[in-house]
């Protein structure tokens, strides 16, 4: 994914690209500098493969992790909107304002392009004709997701 961004970048801008690749305990030391945030940053784009969150509300993991001020990914300045958004989340404790509040972080999120979320396709999943498959802007997470009389699990 970063070398097919990094050829993009190249043939848009005619800018030289340099593309390192962490594994191992090189990966895990840079995810340490970023979270803690005390060292200049040593790139202009960064690609972070990242996976568990919360299904149901992923602004408690996701969103927070990248853009909250407590966000071990967040690489650029606390915005004030999103942390009143959040700690709107934080208050709520119906399934449906939780799921209002989410859908509205999720929307100022994608709107004010703070990241951009790509999918990885082996890690995509199907959803059959028998699944009320509802998607976050930003996630293929399943929130809120029905499944019908027809579906497997109900027959």
């Amino acid at each position: 994914m970063a070398r097919w961004v990094a050829s993009d970048l190249r043939e848009a801008l005619g800018v030289d690209v340099e593309v390192p690749v962490y594994r191992g305990e090189e990966e895990h030391a840079a995810r340490r500098r970023l979270a803690e945030k005390d060292q200049p940053r040593e790139w202009d784009v960064l690609i972070l493969g990242h996976g568990a969150q919360a299904a149901d509300v992923p602004p408690l993991e996701l969103h927070r992790a990248f853009v909250g001020q407590t966000g071990e990914f967040r690489a650029g300045p606390v915005v004030p909107e999103f942390e009143a958004l959040y700690e709107g989340l934080m208050r709520r404790t119906s399934r449906l304002r939780l799921a209002r509040a989410s859908y509205r972080i999720d929307r100022f999120v994608y709107e004010e392009a703070l990241a951009l979320f790509l999918c990885a396709p082996r890690a995509l999943y199907a959803v059959n004709k028998h699944v009320d498959f509802t998607a976050y802007r930003t996630t293929f997470e399943l929130p809120e997701c029905r499944v019908s009389g027809e579906h497997w699990s109900r027959r």
